[in-house]
């Protein structure tokens, strides 16, 4: 039956939760502070961030370094972005921006960073469907495949994942995604490798490029995410953000 599909690819999203140290643990480090690098691999075009996060209401925040890349490469200056609940916001040189790209842009990072870091966690949360898909092989390894969709008013609803479960560790080694908020509507695939800090594994380095949905890369045009030095429980308040 379908449901009995759903129940089988969400058994195998709960065992991957799992895998890597569990949501209660996860949640229970209450905040996190780590070096964030988005490095578009073909041009050579960094953009460095420290994050700061607030489990509780998803709140955020970041100071940039080096901005070569999206983070308004054009502005001289200190940037900062935020979200404290309720606002998006950015400022220069701690001048708060009316710019409405400018803070269409700390919106969508704000958003995009968080649910990167934290993905995996919250693969569990209500209004997410799940779909067992054949298992695929992949260098060697025999893949669980599940297919992830967002119900109505969850994250940006549309997109698609397919995450490829290891049988062995039940990490995700790799998955496939859309970006429909850039009306990218081919995957991209994203490869995985972790780093265990405070008891859990965080998806610390990831790399992505065009596929097509056999998870076959259509063009060596990499894009690496490195997240650096992770520390939890910094005792962030709502009010540092």
């Amino acid at each position: 039956s379908t449901a009995g599909v759903a129940q089988e690819a969400r058994a195998l999203v709960e065992k991957m939760t799992e895998a890597m140290g569990g949501k209660d643990t996860f949640y229970s480090l209450g905040d996190v502070e780590y070096t964030y690098t988005y490095h578009d691999q073909v041009g050579d075009k960094k953009d460095v961030s420290l994050e700061r996060y607030l489990f509780d209401g998803e709140l955020s925040w970041a100071q940039f370094s080096v901005r070569e890349k999206f983070a308004h490469p054009n502005i001289e200056g200190t940037i900062v972005q935020g979200y404290d609940g309720e606002n998006f916001w950015t400022t220069i040189n701690g001048v708060s921006s009316e710019d409405e790209q400018i803070v269409g842009f700390s919106r969508f990072l704000r958003k995009t960073n968080y649910y990167w870091f934290s993905m995996f966690f919250k693969l569990l949360d209500n209004g997410i469907n799940y779909e067992k898909l054949d298992p695929q092989s992949v260098d060697g390894i025999e893949y669980h495949r599940v297919k992830i969709t967002f119900g109505e008013n969850v994250g940006d609803a549309s997109d698609i994942y397919v995450l490829f479960i290891n049988p062995e560790t039940y990490l995700v080694d790799q998955f496939l995604f859309t970006v429909k908020a850039f009306n990218v509507t081919d995957p991209l695939l994203m490869e995985v490798k972790y780093t265990e800090v405070d008891g859990v594994k965080l998806p610390t380095w990831r790399r992505y490029a065009p596929a097509n949905w056999d998870a076959e890369i259509q063009k060596e045009a990499w894009t690496a995410e490195i997240s650096e030095n992770v520390k939890f429980g910094n005792g962030f308040t709502k009010a540092d953000f």
